[in-house]
């Protein structure tokens, strides 16, 4: 579709068939043809750097190659993959299917796994991924765009994106449909639907409710005119050489659990270890 040259102050503007904003290549179509061929370029090249430091002999090791191609290759290849790669799937006869666009990011994943395993050509896509510890390639641009659209239905209501998805995700329209609405057609997500946990904030004048004893006896005689009807005691300490924690929970003045941990030699470990630890047995009594 060719547009007309504009004439703005005697000055003709030609129109281009595509512009570049925020690192996503609009088209007038909005196909997403170049992004997409914008982010395989960005893979190929992603995969050579990648292939110069797996070396057969001292080369890096399997796990953290996988671990760089997660954090520098696929940052790179999906970004922004909830806007130029939804929908992820598409119907057919025999059922739903990866996007075009998801098939062609296949490609750069097997030279990766191929690369990292030494595989044959002939091996399969699947079982690459499988030896490989890694998610394939469409599943893992659903998880992408599954947390973006978690995010969305999880703003807060004074977010101005926060109606736009409640709207959105009411219902598929026949024209016009954005990757917002077949995003939430595919993973059925209501948004009314989704449990909003508050934060707890406090005021900056707050004070922790934290009291020390002077002294020994002064906690027996707070210990014993304490009401509570649930007290847990713990402690951790260096006794003979060894550090360890304990915990016991009481239900009106009687023991109803004890917890104990014994950490080790005491020139191994120290006194914080065992408050910590005794932290830990406190909660998992509780």
């Amino acid at each position: 579709m060719t547009q007309p040259t504009s004439v703005i102050a005697k000055q003709p503007i030609t129109p281009s068939a595509s512009h570049k904003y925020i690192s996503v290549i609009l088209d007038q179509e909005l196909q997403f043809k170049e992004h997409v061929a914008y982010a395989l370029g960005k893979g190929q090249f992603w995969a050579a750097q990648l292939w110069r430091l797996l070396k057969p002999m001292q080369g890096m090791p399997l796990r953290f190659f996988c671990q760089l191609y997660l954090l520098v290759t696929v940052s790179h290849i999906l970004y922004a993959a909830d806007i130029w790669c939804a929908p992820t799937l598409t119907s057919t006869k025999n059922g739903r299917r990866p996007s075009q666009h998801v098939w062609k990011l296949i490609g750069v994943q097997r030279l990766v796994t191929m690369q990292s395993l030494g595989a044959l050509r002939s091996t399969a896509t699947d079982l690459l991924d499988a030896h490989a510890d890694l998610l394939p390639i469409d599943l893992l641009v659903d998880q992408i765009v599954m947390h973006s659209m978690l995010r969305l239905v999880t703003l807060h209501p004074s977010n101005p994106m926060c109606a736009v998805a409640k709207k959105t995700a009411r219902r598929l329209v026949k024209q016009h449909c954005t990757a917002l609405h077949h995003t939430f057609q595919i993973f059925s997500v209501d948004p009314d639907q989704t449990e909003t946990i508050n934060p707890t904030r406090l005021s900056p004048n707050w004070e922790p409710r934290v009291h020390i004893a002077p002294s020994a006896k002064k906690v027996v005689e707070e210990a014993e005119s304490c009401q509570d009807g649930h007290k847990i005691w713990m402690d951790g300490s260096l006794i003979d050489g060894g550090v360890g924690a304990a915990a016991v929970l009481e239900k009106n003045d009687e023991h109803k659990a004890v917890l104990r941990k014994y950490l080790g030699s005491g020139t191994e470990h120290i006194v914080f270890d065992g408050e910590n630890i005794s932290l830990a047995l406190e909660l998992e009594l509780v």
